[in-house]
């Protein structure tokens, strides 16, 4: 994703430089970027490439230290749940002579979204703050309350900002300026999404699943063609349909 966002950068600096509006667009890379801005932004807890970021003026290693502790014990507590609660569960399902899927799925519930918000809190709160600290990134929006949404659009959005600004970018903007269409830019996002996480998953666990792209496309469409439910009955709606399909998950984690 990085390389993408170089490369699209710098294709749009040569031919906004061809074009002779290389004076007018300020928002874009300059022509002078060497292997240290590449590198930098390589490590930096951001996807979209500039020449030039806000810094800090110094490190402040106490608050480095500080997210280090917490991913620490983050970790730590994921393998306990993972251990304790998660693994015996599938264990005696694998063993029971009537095993139904369902139960399985209500008793992960709740193990899945207690992991599902610590590996949020651990890799876009400790992880990103760690690197932005290291490196004096003067950003440091890597989330909202996403657990405040009471959409499925704006839990995605506010919960990995870093990925929804590259998508948003990088897919979404070329395909509606392309197409014309607001719809067919969402749902080539919704693709992209769907794909990239199964291959990942499949990668994991050795065999593929449509798992992450049936459940980004069909509730996706839904929230977009406005099927959803009411605003008090989808904050309800939301963090059970996420436990649910995280814990479809967690038993082939």
């Amino acid at each position: 994703m990085k390389v993408v966002a170089f490369l699209e950068e710098k294709i749009n600096q040569t031919l906004d430089e061809q074009a002779g509006e290389s004076k007018k667009n300020t928002s874009r890379t300059k022509s002078n970027a060497g292997i240290s801005q590449f590198v930098y932004f390589l490590y930096a807890p951001t996807l979209i490439y500039r020449d030039e970021y806000p810094r800090n003026e110094r490190i402040r290693w106490s608050f480095v230290l500080e997210h280090i502790v917490g991913l620490i014990l983050i970790v730590y507590t994921g393998f306990v749940v993972f251990e304790q609660v998660a693994q015996p569960t599938v264990a005696s399902y694998l063993l029971a002579q009537r095993p139904r899927f369902y139960t399985l799925i209500l008793q992960n519930s709740i193990p899945a979204i207690v992991l599902l918000v610590l590996g949020k809190i651990g890799v876009w709160h400790h992880l990103q703050n760690i690197f932005a600290e290291m490196l004096r990134f003067g950003d440091r929006r890597f989330h909202l309350d996403w657990w405040n949404e009471g959409t499925l659009a704006g839990y995605h959005r506010s919960n990995t900002i870093i990925i929804q600004d590259w998508l948003f970018y990088y897919v979404y903007c070329p395909i509606k300026r392309h197409t014309r269409s607001r719809l067919a830019a969402k749902i080539t996002v919704l693709l992209l999404s769907g794909i990239v996480h199964d291959i990942m998953l499949a990668l994991a666990l050795g065999f593929g699943t449509p798992a992450f792209l049936s459940h980004f496309i069909l509730q996706g469409c839904k929230f977009s063609l406005h099927l959803a439910p009411r605003a008090l009955v989808r904050r309800i709606y939301i963090p059970t349909l996420t436990s649910c399909g995280e814990a479809q998950r967690a038993p082939s984690e």
